[in-house]
């Protein structure tokens, strides 16, 4: 197993908080080779490491409770300052906090981080290659959108697209077939969402559908690029090393 890397997804949501900076260190320390993270932008351009849309969601007491303190506020991530989201104490006390917090913790712990846009705004591409241009961080940003990633690979930033759909799926056999996948992007990123068992199921019928292209399983030459999960248990992680995957994302770092 010595070729193959996992990172904490949302810095491992089933062990700790979500998106949290102290859960991106537990990650870390309990040998997590990097973590991902979820980037939103607030009102006033800062970005700010989190995965919803809104702040009311999760479960209903935790919706009731933010409901009743914040109703003033427009709950949206973009609606909202920064200071006014300083002010917020999410789920189990937590702050959301911002970007430039996590990369300093790649930074000085010389892990990779992997930072998902969740909101295409034109002030966080910016900051994104403002910031990262100038760090010695070992980063690489991420989107389902292509149009996301477009600007800042022209920028020398390592990108990666993810792969979420049957269409996609399809495109990225015919990048393998003309050998071109490291000349489009620097990396794909391509799996199943825990949160949402059919695509699973999509998932595995697309690793046959990509054998029978010859693609699958990965050739070592292809698996440096090429990142998959999400898992949650060993058994998973085991099901998609058979593939020939060895950069993998996973909930949890306790196996």
């Amino acid at each position: 197993m010595n070729d193959l890397k996992i990172y904490a997804h949302r810095c491992g949501m089933d062990d700790y908080p979500e998106n949290n900076l102290e859960s991106a260190e537990k990650a870390i320390e309990n040998g997590a080779d990097g973590f991902e993270v979820d980037v939103r932008i607030t009102k006033d351009g800062e970005p700010v490491v989190f995965h919803n849309k809104s702040l009311i969601n999760g479960n209903l007491i935790a919706r009731l409770r933010l409901i009743i303190k914040w109703w003033r506020l427009k709950n949206e991530i973009s609606q909202m300052k920064f200071k006014e989201i300083l002010r917020v104490r999410y789920e189990r006390g937590i702050v959301i906090e911002h970007l430039a917090d996590f990369i300093k913790l790649a930074e000085d712990t010389g892990k990779k981080i992997f930072i998902e846009i969740k909101t295409s705004d034109h002030r966080l591409i910016e900051w994104l290659i403002r910031t990262l241009s100038r760090s010695p961080v070992d980063a690489v940003v991420i989107s389902f959108k292509e149009s996301d990633l477009k600007e800042i690979r022209k920028a020398g930033i390592r990108t990666g697209l993810i792969v979420g759909s049957l269409k996609q799926v399809i495109n990225f056999s015919k990048l393998f077939s003309l050998k071109k996948l490291g000349e489009v992007y620097d990396y794909v990123f391509f799996g199943w969402d825990p949160e949402e068992p059919r695509t699973k199921w999509m998932y595995k019928a697309a690793l046959w559908y990509l054998r029978l292209r010859g693609i699958m399983p990965l050739q070592p030459a292809l698996r440096w690029m090429v990142f998959t999960g999400i898992v949650k248990n060993r058994k998973e992680l085991e099901y998609l090393r058979r593939w020939g995957f060895s950069n993998i994302f996973s909930d949890t770092m306790k196996f």
